[in-house]
């Protein structure tokens, strides 16, 4: 299976993937930043800020998040600001995050995995939808994805160790530069550690994976101490949003009035993450039963930890209104599409009793809770998995067709050239 009998060269079906993804990003058409109160407004004024030599640092979250407006800034001198220049980068960091996938999965699993998997992420509505808007979150993420495949990639392979921790260090780095919710990963990176000390071996990638973090603790303490004086700003900076800036009564309302504090209503209002969720639980199962590749293991036992991690900060009492936002949990997006692409590529037809009646269940629930468009996305996933249950060799890749339909639904329905047109109209008919 180590290349689609539609395409023999794989990687003009990632060109087609990524232009999907782009093709999706222009028919939803950017837009400017609404205002002084909008988040992208706030690092496309930061970004301005370097072209104009008038940055300064402050305790707000905006200025310290370098990863996000540098690049900005950088493609404002080259094409100007404007709605398409504000949302590249963003847009730029989602297609690294497909081709980043594609290219591992087709060196350590194989190009229908890989396709797969690429393919989930450009459809998904998430992911399109912050590509859009110039957000950290899709950013970071990117980065995060990056150090997670390098940790697996870099102490197994038997090159160049010295050229991997630093990579792997490097995308830390960057990543903490951009939002530090990067930090989500370090008890991941000690369980790996703590396991490989147990296991006797890795020595020497983390040997050099700790000088070369030690090295970059003193950069950013150096790079904070040139930059403002006090080498422990951005520590100061970060327990200050924490303590004092982390929501207003009036953020707070907004979040909870629209999402719901029930997890699990809330994943069902969240289908970027409910589907991609479904179909990552088979893999998991077999993770547990030791039915896997060594990577899909590792994918998953990462992915497992990530959800109970997010899902605990969900139900904390300050950080759980924040985290009720979707983009705070787009580090799940690329692990669990790469779980649903072993699941629809490697399928075992055991586990279609599992998804029948979950997704039968939540057909019937959608359906007289949000209406039958919402309910008809369940039913094509459900009609599809009854088919492959009673065919004796079905085409699980059928199963990709409702998340290209979600995508084309949510276009269809966000699209900011059909907005503004219905909003020019509705204001003509007012002054009529």
């Amino acid at each position: 299976m180590k290349n689609l009998p539609v395409f023999k060269n794989p990687y003009l079906l990632l060109g087609l993937i990524l232009l999907l993804h782009t093709a999706a990003w222009i028919l939803l058409k950017p837009i400017a930043p609404n205002g002084p109160s909008d988040d992208p407004f706030q690092y496309a004024f930061n970004a301005n800020s370097l072209i104009n030599h008038s940055y300064h640092p402050d305790y707000l979250p905006y200025p310290n998040r370098f990863g996000v407006f540098v690049p900005v800034s950088l493609i404002f001198r080259l094409f100007g600001e404007n709605p398409y220049s504000t949302s590249l980068w963003p847009l730029i960091a989602s297609l690294l995050t497909i081709a980043l996938v594609f290219f591992f999965l087709n060196k350590f699993a194989d190009t229908a995995i890989a396709s797969v998997a690429a393919f989930l992420i450009a459809v998904n509505i998430e992911q399109v939808s912050y590509s859009l808007e110039l957000y950290p979150d899709l950013i970071v993420s990117f980065y995060a994805f990056a150090a997670v495949l390098l940790l697996y990639y870099g102490p197994e392979q038997s090159g160049n160790k010295i050229l991997s921790a630093a990579l792997f260090v490097l995308t830390l780095v960057l990543g903490f530069l951009t939002k530090e919710t990067i930090l989500l990963l370090v008890p991941f990176i000690l369980l790996c550690l703590i396991t490989d000390i147990i296991q006797k071996k890795h020595f020497r990638f983390w040997k050099l994976t700790i000088v070369f973090s030690l090295l970059s603790l003193v950069f950013l303490f150096g790079f904070y101490y040139r930059l403002t004086g006090d080498p422990f700003y951005r520590i100061k900076s970060m327990l200050d949003l924490v303590q004092n800036r982390i929501l207003d009564t009036d953020m707070s309302k907004s979040i909870t009035d629209v999402n719901s504090s029930n997890l699990l209503i809330w994943l069902n209002h969240k289908l970027a993450y409910l589907f991609l969720l479904l179909f990552s639980i088979p893999m998991l199962i077999s993770c547990i039963k030791k039915k896997t590749l060594l990577l899909e293991t590792y994918i998953s036992i990462y992915s497992a930890y990530l959800f109970v991690l997010l899902a605990v900060i969900f139900h904390t009492p300050k950080m759980g209104i924040i985290y009720m936002q979707d983009r705070h949990w787009m580090f799940l997006i690329a692990p669990l599409a790469v779980l649903s692409a072993s699941f629809i590529c490697r399928p075992d037809k055991k586990f279609l009793w599992f998804l029948i009646p979950t997704l039968l269940i939540l057909c019937i629930y959608n359906y007289f809770e949000m209406g039958s468009m919402r309910a008809l996305l369940f039913f094509l996933f459900l009609a599809i998995c009854l088919i492959l249950y009673f065919v004796k060799q079905g085409n699980y890749k059928l199963l990709t067709l409702p998340f290209l339909f979600l995508l084309v639904y949510f276009v269809w329905s966000n699209s900011n050239y059909r907005l503004e047109n219905a909003s020019r109209s509705m204001k003509i008919q007012n002054q009529k």
